[in-house]
């Protein structure tokens, strides 16, 4: 059995009756579950592999890029599977064919600044719920080891302008002052209506005293900045050792 052959079966309605996994954890609610009923417990040891896709993003560590970590569920939207490797590329796959449509490359530095390994949870999916059509109105969002957020049209993989500075979105911008360390937007965001929900990574295991945990919301089509929420609140005289969310969330 592999991710290859399932995610062919799950992106083929005439094989399944579910078709999209649009985040990390399958849905908003984080449940993990596919409502797929093709692929059964008397049937699933005749699946065989209809195509292998190679990425070429990994490293052992012993030359001068670190080492790296697979740590991305890919996901299925808008008839693609769309991958993050641990280069922080996107690649957009014909479910089907394993076929490659478009990738990008954020072309971010390889270094590990806040993680011992390089490492990505994979990319979010977000459509315009108003109906919109064109350019960027399907987008895929990945992040960096820096915290720069960057923002593709789903159906062509070009940045998508009125995001961020011409589709890159900094998220150290509100870093607490005189953080001791950068944040990384390692994993991808969760999204709620027209809104991305961004938690973030960071060096957590060396100093005493580190940034406060927040959650930032931002709109899912300028990247400006709707509120945050401290799990800790500002002003705390204490050590704080971090209390960020570094994983994906859910929405109720």
């Amino acid at each position: 059995l592999t991710l290859a052959s399932v995610l062919g079966l799950m992106a083929a309605p005439s094989l399944a009756q579910q078709a999209d996994w649009t985040n990390f954890h399958g849905n908003a609610m984080a449940q993990k579950y596919s409502a797929s009923i093709q692929i059964t417990p008397e049937n699933v040891d005749q699946l065989e592999k209809v195509w292998e896709l190679h990425t070429g993003d990994v490293s052992d560590g012993k030359g001068e890029i670190p080492g790296t970590v697979w740590s991305a569920t890919p996901i299925v939207a808008n008839d693609t599977v769309y991958i993050g490797t641990p280069f922080y590329r996107v690649i957009a796959v014909e479910p089907d064919t394993g076929k490659v449509r478009w990738s990008y490359d954020p072309k971010t530095e390889l270094k590990a600044l806040t993680q011992p390994e390089l490492k990505n949870r994979g990319v979010t999916y977000w459509q315009a719920a108003d109906g919109a059509t064109g350019p960027c109105s399907k987008r895929v969002y990945i992040g960096t080891m820096s915290g720069q957020l960057h923002a593709l049209d789903a159906d062509t993989g070009a940045l998508c302008a009125d995001f961020g500075k011409g589709g890159i979105l900094d998220v150290n911008q509100w870093n607490k002052p005189g953080a001791n360390f950068p944040l990384s937007q390692l994993q991808p965001p969760t999204v709620y209506k027209d809104m991305l929900l961004l938690g973030w990574a960071g060096k957590d295991w060396v100093d005493s005293e580190n940034p406060l945990g927040s959650v930032h919301a931002i709109d899912a089509r300028t990247g400006e900045l709707r509120w945050k929420f401290y799990s800790i609140p500002e002003g705390y005289p204490g050590k704080t050792g971090t209390a960020n969310v570094w994983t994906a969330m859910s929405v109720d």
